[in-house]
Parts: C-alpha cells; structure tokens; sequence
C-alpha cells in the first residue's frame, strides 16, 4: 500500500473555498513544500473528498468502490451530496459500498470499522474480507462500530506512524469501554500510542484527523485550549515531520476534519 509518507500531492474540492481560509491555508501550506503538488477536484457533491476518492495501492494500482453511504440515504435532500465517484478513475472496481474515511492503511495492513459488514448486507463477512485483502493487498483489521459516530470512519480513530505503531485519539477520555474494545483489537499486531488532553473539548477528536503528504502534516487547528497539547504529542511521535497547524475550526464543525476533505496520494 501507499503510505502517507510516500505521498506527494494533496487534492481538494473546489467546494472548499467556501469554508472560510481553510482552502487558502492548506494551498499555501503544499505549495511551500518543494516537491508537494496541491490540486483541486470539480464536479463533486461536498467538500469530504477523502469518502469517495479512490484507494491507492501502489502508483500503479488504484481501487474504486460504490460510494453509497447510509447517513445520505435518510432524505432526498441528503441524497444530494452523494458524489458519483465513477468519474473519477480507478484500475479496478469493488463490488462493494466504502467510504474511503473508512480506510487507514500502512505498508501490510488496512484499519477499518465493522461498519463495512452493515453496508453490504448481500455478502458474509468472509467474502467482504476477501474482496478487501484482494484488491488492497493487505490484511484487514476490522475495529468495532461505535453506533453514537453514526458514519463509522477509522480515520477519525487512528492513524498510521511507522512500521507497527499507530496513534489512536483519545477515545479512553469519553468511552473507556470502547477504547478497550479498540485495543483489544490493535494491541496484539501494534504499537499503539494514545492522545490525551487536559480538557475535553467536543471538537479535540478532530486532532487525529491530520494528513500526512511526504514529511509535512497538516493539523487541524481549532483554536481551543488543545491545540498546543495536539501539537506537542504529535511533534513527538513524528519528529522527522514539519506539524503545520491550519485553521479549520468551520470545517470540523461540519462534520470531519483534515484527512476527511483532503485526498492525499503519489503521482509520478
């Protein structure tokens, strides 16, 4: 799989520019970079590019999938921000509903939330297991469905560092019981290190949702009493990284944060 770190570009929706200076920020952010590419993404539905842009497995190989979420079946009004991601193009095509907030991979292993079960209702657990080790070449860990995060993301729980360590949020801060449940899950094939912060914002849990492109990450900045405890802890478990914080305080409250309305990947 193609790693954060291995990344080069970052793409964005056109709809991002109207979220305050978060589009502006980000663009200057990569920009800035030697060898980091910033693109803009048209004809799309919403700012969430991360849901319904495709999976890179290598610069080769890219997955498509039905991107059909259930949290946009409730109303017609919903249905309108369903982007047709067939437009977008991919090597290859799963035959099932994902959303790509859902997908946190690494080298050898793809984290996802048990969320992708009740989205294909048609195949057995087995197969869906089947098809995702296939086409992601990877082995799957499947996290248990926290039904109060209704859109069931693992992007919004952990993250990649390194070889077998991932940063987990700070879940045990407001749910010990499933904070255990993820940890007994990760703790048997990973190095697991949790955020913690003195507070307990309702938007801290936007922290673990920064994106990576080659050695810069972008923060997402809240202006709360936890950014500056967001950016030590992360400083220190990436230390080859430049932490650039962006302000995207409008775009958390509408739902995600960084990874989630960006699409990060390595072109040649």
């Amino acid at each position: 799989m193609i790693q954060d770190s291995q990344t080069n570009t970052i793409f964005v929706s056109s709809l991002l520019k109207d979220y305050g200076n978060t589009y502006e920020c980000i663009e200057k952010a990569i920009t800035g970079e030697v060898g980091l590419g910033f693109r803009v993404l048209e004809n799309t539905k919403d700012i969430w590019c991360r849901d319904y842009m495709p999976i890179q497995v290598s610069p080769e190989k890219t997955v498509g999938y039905k991107y059909y979420p259930n949290y946009l079946l409730k109303s017609k009004y919903l249905k309108g921000f369903i982007t047709d991601n067939s437009q977008f193009p991919a090597t290859e095509r799963l035959d099932l509903v994902l959303d790509g907030g859902n997908v946190v991979k690494s080298k050898d292993n793809v984290i996802m939330t048990e969320k992708v079960f009740f989205e294909n209702p048609d195949k057995s657990k087995n197969q869906i297991l089947a098809m995702l080790e296939g086409a992601f070449e990877a082995e799957i860990v499947v996290l248990p469905w926290d039904r109060a995060e209704e859109y069931g993301h693992s992007d919004g729980i952990v993250h990649f560092v390194s070889g077998d360590t991932i940063l987990m949020t700070n879940y045990r801060d407001y749910s010990k019981e499933f904070s255990t449940k993820f940890l007994k899950v990760l703790e048997p094939k990973f190095n697991v290190i949790e955020l913690h912060y003195s507070h307990k914002s309702k938007l801290n849990w936007a922290y673990i949702n920064f994106v990576r492109v080659g050695n810069l990450i972008l923060l997402p900045k809240l202006d709360i009493a936890e950014d500056e405890e967001a950016i030590t802890q992360i400083s220190a478990v990436f230390p080859d990284c430049k932490i650039v914080p962006i302000s995207c305080r409008d775009v958390v409250l509408s739902g995600g944060a960084l990874n989630c309305c960006t699409w990060n990947c390595f072109v040649t």
